[in-house]
């Protein structure tokens, strides 16, 4: 009787291994292209500012160098469209509305490191220099080419959660025209199912992300010591036939504030924003 318990659990255990089958969030190289809607709204002093914007971000393969390994993308924004409403006046914003039209050239490492960045063009030069590393795109980027997910290198099961931390130094902000500070950055995936959609295999992941940035900028002639709190999270359908996003949302919230280092006077801010994102081969 205690042999046929021990086989009969052998085989359970056997066909669970089985069914729990593991995966690789790996992203596809070929031609696709990112629908984007953003909302931001923030509140800074007596002032309530709303920002709307939606774009079309397309990648197309460059090529791969047969003895580098190394793969050039080119990214092109177009149908960008965004307004700001500050209390009750409401105005398109020029500044992020020179996105549309301009590309850019990626060039990356054969693992799918990003090597450079390049702009394809004077227009798209001026809007790189402007957006620098705190572009929307870069909301999307872990960096590497083959995995949109962090931890996506790495076979996961239904069920697993993983932590994906980083420490840097950062040596810019929107809003000041100097800034030397740090960042600490937290993110908490959940692999919460799989579900067939038209023959494909689409992964359900939940995210939770916390951001603390620390630092000193100057603006308007002031030296302020900044600080600011991000937390928020969303929910991921990744498509791992295809490796695209069927569908993303996030909500993220930051509290922040500003200390005048020259009379001490403190202002504080925050921030709600929301973004969904669908991804379709092209």
């Amino acid at each position: 009787m205690k042999k046929k318990w021990c086989c009969w659990l052998l085989l359970l255990v056997i066909s669970f291994a089985q069914n729990n089958e593991g995966y690789f969030f790996k992203s596809t190289i070929n031609n696709f292209y990112t629908d984007i809607e953003n909302i931001v709204e923030s509140h800074f002093g007596p002032w309530d500012i709303f920002t709307n914007f939606s774009a079309r971000s397309s990648q197309t393969l460059g090529g791969i160098d047969e003895q580098t390994g190394e793969i050039t993308t080119i990214t092109k924004w177009e149908n960008v469209v965004a307004n700001t409403r500050v209390d009750d006046k409401v105005e398109p914003n020029h500044d992020i509305q020179l996105m549309n039209g301009t590309s850019f050239t990626s060039l990356w490492n054969a693992d799918g490191s990003l090597i450079s960045q390049t702009p394809n063009d004077e227009r798209s030069k001026e809007m790189m220099e402007s957006l620098d590393d705190n572009s929307i795109q870069a909301m999307f980027d872990t960096g590497n080419l083959f995995y949109a997910i962090n931890g996506g290198d790495t076979i996961r099961h239904i069920g697993d959660m993983w932590v994906h931390q980083t420490e840097a130094v950062v040596d810019n902000f929107p809003g000041f025209d100097g800034f030397e500070g740090t960042k600490e950055e937290k993110v908490t995936y959940t692999f919460k199912e799989i579900k067939e959609k038209r023959g494909n295999k689409i992964a359900y992941i939940d995210m939770q992300m916390e951001i603390m940035l620390v630092g000193v900028g100057s603006t308007w002639e002031k030296t302020v010591e900044f600080t600011q709190n991000f937390s928020g999270g969303g929910k991921m359908q990744f498509n791992i036939d295809k490796g695209i996003f069927k569908k993303c949302k996030m909500n993220w919230t930051a509290v922040g504030q500003g200390r005048d280092l020259e009379d001490d006077s403190v202002r504080k801010y925050s921030i709600n924003m929301s973004i969904i994102t669908k991804q379709k081969l092209r």
